[in-house]
């Protein structure tokens, strides 16, 4: 047998030696032989036929159930071949015969065909009539017309008989075959409209010579492979949506390949496709690619109230029945309900009191609603502590939920070890106070930092302020200060484009902005001072805020922020515009950065009377005004106020000369008193409300809470975040779940019914016991010399001696670590200030610049450099337009002191983008200097990474930023 097969199909002896083809020798054919086995009782039949090569066939296939594993078989009973028509009783004969070969015809509950006549009028006539009653109405209305048919005497008597025990089993019309002629009848009710018939027939003509070409010539056929590597989709007439498919491919081709398939068709005399055809065939794709959409279940759209109404409304109706009140009809009539459903459920609780009085929907749903509340509870406590779960999460989470309280499941659920996809959408549906939300970025000092203790200390101290003057009190005098950077480069808006477009750009200045720093300070009455311009210029030019609001002030600095020195002329722009003093005195909230707190800005803030409170760090975003209300409309219409400059100023890129306009024009629409008294009120400091954040609010800092060190730790409870419901669960955050943890029972054998997963728990149990609340490890004890920063009232005389305090400690560490080898000052030149601002992240402080007014020169050094120190080099210079002042170069040590006191020395330059690191130029820089010229002999250079370039770098560990140095 396996001889013949090999050699009428003409294939090679080697098919025996595959590993499919050995599967088939070793099990054989055993479905042939079950089917035929008495413990198969019931089996389903399909049937089609087709035409190749002039030729037709039919085959057969047969379908069974394993009662006991509920396993599907199948076997393949004939494919043979039919002689002439395919009439309806060549059609009949064929398949009686199959049936009785096998002995399985009385087992044939149906047999599934599609809905050619053929096939439907060789069942009508040879297979099992069913039961027809026929309505009067229907005789009425000439419906009988439908169950005559009309047969000549002549083809009754030529037929072959067919006894009656070789009757067909019944018939069962193709799902896939209906659905495809459903989906053709309704697309060609839109040929109602002539406009559109005569359209789409033009274009299909077209498209079905092209079709016809590729099937029925293969010259064509291999261009068409050639020109698009691929051979186009042709409908088929039992595929429903084939049509569909077919014209998205030409759709496709069309605008990647038109060249191709234009000369395709010159090729096969079709006229081309024209634009309008391309306009076509893109709306019929746009309205094709829903119709799959449309039979989808979840997105089934109610068209009807039936079954809507509530328990208490057929309650009230059948009460009124039973009690007497009112009749059915009129009971249905007052509660809105059709009488027919009052009357079954008036029928029902007469039989019983307790039956429910609506339906009951939810009779497949996994979980009951006191569970699905517990799961909203558990994802709302989640997201306040910024520790959110996603979507494939909370399916996993509602997966481990069922397994441990013993619920039953959708068998996909257990294979994919989470809940399924509609469970998450019905999920989300039942309860609308949660959604899929996209979160802002929180960083960890922000969430650890807003916790009850700092903001409990702010308004304490904010409300000790406010009793000090009836001006404050009235939030007449109370102040907010704070800086906000802006760019050249804008986040462009939303625009109006092709839909669909995958790409799609706006214009920008540059791929990286120039930082310019703007800082405004308003007042909870809902007033604005004009603001201060920083810009990233060593010298300030008035032309630098040309269209800037009125009574700006403009600064420069070369790195453009904030610093000490800055910040004094920002403070007295603040008294000059509220003018303040200490019979008008002020209230000024804002941040404690470095640069805001100096003893020379809190002695001029005291003198003009004006109180500073700073907040407490890493809490801007929650207690200061400007940052909650106010800065993000500002950056909003500062990014539209760019977009609109560069519309009009097409080519031209935006530098920080025409930023001002900008910035006038963003100030004006978001320094609103609305947006500033919503400020102040939402972060509780006028009108005064220390209660103004919840519990709820603090929940992102108790993932860090810790007992506070002054206070007994037995009283501190930490009641913010949920406590589990399991007492033995300890709460760490490197607890994972273990999501691959399978039930005991077997699941090796997939089924079709949901199954109950045993588990050896009990049941209620809540989802932070399997996945607990985040909470940090215990915090290691290390000592950190660094005082931490707290809000306080940095203007009162406790607060400036601790700062006076910290200042004057920093400066010796820094005096110790710029010259370590001085043991007294001599009496040399004084060196002036450096003329360049410092940089807000220099390890030496802003207010530490005073100690060089202190010095007035260098000591002598204890012994003279040698080959190979790295010393710093002094020197002198002046021209007409500047004062004398004294720069400093950096220079190795090549060739040790002379006779005549001069030294042998290559100088290293400074690099510009980091002011600690120094590069050797291309061209060495060598020169001879004075042995009284060196300054100070500075450590070994540090050199670090691993390339060349990096190891070119030397920095030395000393703060060198305060001289200017070239």
């Amino acid at each position: 047998m396996i001889t013949e097969f090999i050699v009428c199909g003409n294939d090679p002896f080697s098919i025996v030696e595959q590993e499919k083809f050995k599967i088939i020798i070793d099990k054989g054919f055993p479905n042939r032989q079950e089917l035929i086995s008495t413990k198969v009782k019931h089996v389903c039949a399909t049937a089609d036929c087709w035409s190749v090569f002039k030729k037709s066939y039919i085959g057969i296939t047969a379908h069974c159930f394993d009662f006991e594993t509920l396993d599907r078989k199948s076997a393949a009973l004939a494919c043979r071949r039919i002689k002439g028509r395919h009439t309806y009783d060549t059609l009949a004969k064929i398949l009686n015969d199959v049936f009785c070969e096998y002995g399985i015809l009385n087992k044939i509950i149906n047999v599934v065909m599609d809905n050619g006549s053929n096939f439907v009028k060789s069942f009508r006539i040879f297979g099992e009539q069913k039961d027809v009653t026929i309505s009067q109405c229907e005789l009425d209305d000439g419906g009988i017309e439908e169950y005559i048919e009309v047969i000549e005497i002549g083809n009754i008597l030529e037929e072959e008989n067919i006894d009656s025990a070789d009757r067909l089993p019944s018939h069962h019309r193709c799902a896939s075959h209906t659905l495809n002629l459903i989906a053709t009848k309704d697309s060609e009710k839109a040929l109602s409209d002539s406009i559109y018939k005569k359209q789409i027939r033009i274009i299909f003509a077209r498209m079905q010579f092209l079709w016809n070409k590729q099937e029925r010539t293969s010259l064509i056929a291999d261009d068409i492979h050639d020109s698009l590597n691929i051979y186009i989709v042709v409908p088929n007439a039992t595929r429903w949506n084939s049509t569909y498919k077919a014209v998205k491919c030409l759709y496709e081709n069309l605008t990647k390949s038109e060249l191709e398939l234009q000369s395709i068709c010159d090729k096969a005399n079709i006229p081309r496709f024209d634009k309008k055809d391309e306009s076509f065939m893109s709306d019929y794709c746009k309205v094709g690619e829903r119709w799959p959409q449309r039979n989808m279940g979840r997105n089934r759209v109610r068209k009807t109230t039936i079954g809507t109404f509530t328990h208490e409304e057929m309650s009230n109706a059948v009460d009124m029945v039973l009690n007497g009140v009112c009749s059915i009809r009129e009971a249905a009539r007052r509660n809105n309900l059709k009488i027919p459903t009052v009357a079954r459920y008036v029928k029902k609780k007469s039989k019983n009191s307790l039956a429910r009085m609506c339906p009951k929907y939810n009779s497949r749903q996994v979980f009951t609603s006191s569970i699905e509340k517990e799961l909203v509870n558990y994802l709302l406590q989640c997201s306040k502590m910024c520790y959110g779960i996603g979507y494939s999460d909370c399916r996993k989470l509602a997966f481990q939920l069922a397994l441990k309280n013993n619920i039953v499941v959708p068998h996909s659920w257990i294979i994919n070890e989470m809940a399924g996809i509609d469970w998450m959408k019905d999920f989300i549906r039942r309860n609308p106070t949660i959604s899929l939300r996209k979160p802002e970025a929180c960083s960890l000092s922000r969430a650890t930092s807003f916790n009850r203790h700092n903001v409990s200390l702010f308004f304490d101290k904010l409300e000790n302020v406010l009793k000090r003057h009836d001006c404050f009190g009235d939030g007449s005098r109370i102040y907010n200060l704070d800086e906000t950077g802006v760019t050249t480069v804008q986040t462009p808006k939303k625009v109006i484009a092709q839909k669909g477009v995958k790409r799609l750009n706006q214009i920008t200045s540059a791929e990286r902005g120039v930082l310019v720093t703007v800082c405004c300070i308003i007042n909870a009455y809902g007033h604005a001072l004009p603001p201060v311009i920083l810009f990233p210029r060593v010298h300030f030019k008035n032309h630098m805020i040309n269209g800037a609001p009125p009574g700006t002030l403009g600064l420069a600095c070369q790195s453009g922020w904030m610093n000490t020195d800055l910040f004094i002329e920002t403070l007295l722009h603040f008294i000059k515009f509220t003018n303040s003093s200490k019979e008008n005195p002020a209230l000024l909230i804002m941040d404690n950065h470095e640069s805001h707190i100096s003893l020379s800005s809190i002695d001029l803030a005291k003198s003009n009377g004006v109180t500073i409170l700073t907040l407490p760090p890493h809490c801007s975003n929650r207690l200061q005004p400007l940052d909650v209300s106010v800065y993000g409309p500002f950056k909003k219409y500062y990014n539209s106020a760019v977009d609109a400059w560069l519309q009009n100023h097409p080519g031209r890129t935006l530098d920080i000369y025409n930023i001002a306009p900008c910035i006038n024009s963003a100030f004006d629409k978001s320094m609103t008193m609305k947006n500033i008294q919503a400020g102040f009120k939402a972060t509780g400091i006028y009108p005064f409300d220390k209660n103004i954040f919840t519990d709820d609010d603090y929940l992102v800092s108790a993932v860090t809470d810790r007992p506070y060190q002054n206070v007994d730790t037995s009283i501190v409870n930490n009641n913010l975040l949920p406590q589990s419901s399991s007492s033995t669960t300890e709460i760490k955050t490197n607890q994972n779940i273990n999501l691959t943890e399978k039930s005991e029972a077997s699941f090796d054998k997939p089924g079709r019914q949901p199954l109950i997963l045993n588990t050896t728990e009990s049941t209620n149990v809540s989802p932070d016991t399997i996945r607990p609340y985040p909470k940090a490890d215990d915090r290691k004890n290390k000592m950190h010399n660094k005082r931490k920063k707290v809000s306080a009232v940095v203007t009162d005389t406790p607060e400036k001696l601790k700062i006076e305090e910290a200042t004057k400690t920093k400066n010796e560490k820094i005096k110790k670590s710029l010259f370590p080898n001085k043991t007294k000052i001599k009496n040399i030149k004084k060196i002036s200030k450096p003329t360049k601002p410092l940089d807000e992240n220099n390890i030496l402080s802003d207010s530490s610049a005073d100690i060089f007014d202190e010095i007035t020169g260098f000591e002598e050094l204890d012994k003279d450099p040698e080959e190979g120190d790295y010393v710093l080099v002094r020197f002198a210079c002046s021209n007409s337009k500047q004062a004398k002042k004294t720069i400093f170069y950096v220079g190795k040590i090549i060739k040790n002191v002379d006779n005549e006191g001069f030294l042998g020395i290559s100088y290293l330059r400074s690099y510009k983008k980091s002011k600690n690191k120094f590069v050797l130029p291309q061209v060495p820089d060598l020169s001879s200097v004075c042995l009284k010229d060196i300054t100070a002999i500075l450590p070994k250079p540090k050199i670090n990474g691993k390339t060349a370039r990096q190891q070119s770098f030397y920095a030395f560990e000393v703060n060198l930023s305060n001289f200017e140095i070239r």
